[in-house]
């Protein structure tokens, strides 16, 4: 009778491959921590199993089952436009800021250190990201647009 785990079921076909695995993940143990494990791990057809987290045993059947990645390297354009136009208008920001304070437009230097801040908070993301923007295109080694997150 199929079990339902996490929308996963678990036929009683696969007790036998299941048991090779826990088998095979067992010689990673100490001779005693194996015959614990392999005696503990006994278990009739009918009895129902314990979920078991996949996470942790990672074996070749597991790695053969999973699907096919293919690495889609194409530049993101709205993610790159963002970034870029982060960045002018980062830099805008950061030379009208001083600009306004050094010259005290509107009456005090506030309005200039207000948009020097402001102008930092656009910039150093629009950097980051056009940093690595570039970096891809040019084919860095550790440098991927799927750095970059989607907007």
């Amino acid at each position: 009778m199929p079990r339902d785990d996490g929308g996963r079921s678990f036929p009683q076909e696969n007790i036998r491959l299941r048991m090779t695995n826990l088998h095979r993940s067992a010689r990673s143990f100490p001779k005693q921590q194996q015959q614990h494990l392999l005696v503990s791990s006994t278990f009739s057809p009918n009895q129902e199993m314990a979920y078991v987290d996949h996470a942790f045993s990672i074996s070749d059947e597991d790695m053969m089952m999973e699907t096919t990645y293919t690495v889609n390297n194409r530049p993101p354009i709205r993610e790159i436009a963002l970034a870029v136009s982060l960045l002018v208008f980062g830099s805008i920001g950061i030379i009208l800021g001083i600009i306004m304070a050094s010259y005290k437009v509107g009456g005090d230097r506030t309005h200039g250190v207000f948009f020097t801040i402001l102008g930092s908070i656009l910039f150093i993301p629009g950097f980051y990201y056009t940093r690595i923007a570039y970096y891809a295109y040019k084919g860095y080694k550790g440098f991927s647009f799927s750095n970059i997150p989607p907007v």
